[in-house]
């Protein structure tokens, strides 16, 4: 069994991928509620719109 070592253009591809991926998650993960605000406002989430 033969291992391939990857070039140093495919780890850069790769970093780029999962910092690409970081972005995303970091984008789409909803901001933490406050209970205070939420329950003066009886909401269940924040918007995206507002949360950016």
């Amino acid at each position: 069994m033969t291992t391939k070592t990857p070039s140093t253009e495919e780890l850069r591809r790769a970093q780029a991928a999962l910092d690409a991926l970081n972005a995303a998650y970091e984008y789409f993960t909803p901001l933490p509620r406050v209970v205070s605000q939420t329950r003066d406002t009886r909401e269940d989430y924040v918007p995206y719109t507002v949360a950016a």
